[in-house]
């Protein structure tokens, strides 16, 4: 599976030559070839959590579970100690390990059991993390690989080339890593709920400028992203807000909502801190609520204050993906990215790219990148009289929906889960 291209296994044809019919349906206990269906034990963050990964656990979980077909989500993150369900789904808890690899096969050889199934484990995570599992119980490993630098890591390529592992890249800068490699993989895009986030949307009747007490007039710049991590700091939080800084002093109608922690009580900065060092007027911050960003915010909630920006600042070090581009783009909103990595695939044709330079991560033996504060201020400058242009935002739109997570299903998700089965009935 994970070997080098030209095998005998399922190849990534399969993606095309299979057939969506009955997705909207259940099915029955043959994946419409006559192969047998295989359970699902899926590994990654609490399907109730906010975070990214929780967010594409519910939008893909529900989706297979409304086939049919047998599912049971694995924790890394959002509950220990405790079984519990979400939305009639079966949920087991987080372990001791810092990312849970110390329970993965146990948690299959359980659902295996429980179910009287042959179970595939899927992962949803950095699959680094996961170097020293032990997945005897699991005879295919399909990995939903995040790969955020250029070349893909040495961790990374050595756990896609195991035996029993399916590599499946969520963007195409990283199916094209792993192509580079000589690794054969399979490509399916994270999704967004384009019924939600929307051009337009409101809460209980409320814009997200009234929400948020902004001006109609006013400029505003948007940043989501999660303030964890400060060597590196990924999300490049000193290069975006020293171009914000320069920015603001230029143009008093500017306003930045920063949907974040904000004390770096996760392991990330202190950005009241940092906003100040880099000049960023403290009267024109809007920071989240930040007990409602402890609890978790709903999506309806995100895709309203979503429509309150002009453009999402989202310039970072490196992305395997970049959720809130794409759910930004599809309430019509361009964003400001890194041209580096997965971003710059995310915004083609309506969005900014930002200039970067290389920057080696010691951690990962590969290159980030670092993007320049003065590329981040022309693109400011730029979207400042442009991001509002009716013809940027129905194509941002446009190409959110390409993304749909009905789409995304049936089109890349049903293909894999049909070489899944066949690959466990071999």
């Amino acid at each position: 599976m994970g070997k080098r291209k030209g095998g005998s296994r399922v190849g990534n044809d399969s993606q095309r030559s299979h057939r969506t019919s009955g997705v909207s349906g259940r099915m029955d206990a043959s994946n419409g070839s006559g192969v047998p269906r295989a359970g699902i034990c899926w590994h990654s963050n609490f399907a109730g959590a906010g975070t990214g990964y929780g967010v594409q656990t519910a939008q893909v979980a529900r989706q297979i579970k409304a086939t049919g077909r047998k599912i049971t989500l694995s924790n890394n993150y959002g509950t220990q100690g405790f079984v519990t369900e979400w939305e009639g789904i079966e949920v087991l808890p987080t372990g001791f390990h810092q990312y849970s690899a110390d329970v993965i096969g146990a948690h299959v050889q359980y659902v295996a059991d429980r179910t009287k199934t042959p179970t595939a484990l899927i992962t949803l995570f950095d699959v680094w993390a996961y170097g020293e599992a032990k997945f005897d119980a699991a005879k295919v490993v399909a990995s939903w690989v995040p790969i955020d630098h250029t070349p893909a890591p040495p961790t990374v390529l050595d756990w896609c080339r195991r035996d029993k592992v399916l590599p499946i890249a969520m963007a195409k800068f990283g199916a094209k890593m792993l192509d580079q490699a000589g690794i054969d993989n399979r490509y399916i895009p994270h999704g967004v709920n384009t019924k939600t986030f929307k051009p337009g949307a409101t809460v209980d009747g409320q814009t997200g400028r009234q929400m948020l007490n902004l001006p109609d007039d006013a400029f505003v710049v948007g940043i989501v992203a999660a303030n964890k991590g400060t060597a590196p700091m990924r999300k490049a939080w000193g290069e975006n807000f020293l171009a914000l800084g320069q920015f603001m002093a230029k143009h008093d109608d500017v306003f930045v909502y920063l949907h974040t922690e904000k004390r770096g009580a996760h392991g990330g900065a202190d950005l009241t801190k940092l906003a100040a060092a880099c000049g960023m007027p403290e009267e024109r911050i809007i920071w989240t609520d930040q007990w409602a960003y402890y609890a978790g915010l709903p999506a309806f909630v995100l895709a309203g204050l979503m429509n309150a920006l002009d453009v999402n600042l989202a310039a970072s070090r490196g992305e395997g993906f970049g959720v809130p581009v794409i759910e930004a783009a599809a309430c019509g909103v361009p964003s400001i990215v890194s041209n580096f990595t997965a971003q710059p695939e995310l915004v083609e044709g309506f969005g900014y790219l930002v200039s970067v330079q290389p920057d080696w991560d010691v951690a990962q033996n590969s290159w980030f990148c670092t993007p320049l504060v003065h590329s981040i201020v022309e693109q400011l400058e730029d979207a400042y009289g442009t991001a509002k242009d009716v013809d940027r935002k129905v194509a941002a739109r446009a190409h959110a929906e390409t993304y749909d997570e009905r789409v995304v299903f049936n089109k890349f998700w049903v293909p894999v889960l049909a070489e899944i089965d066949e690959l466990m009935s071999a």
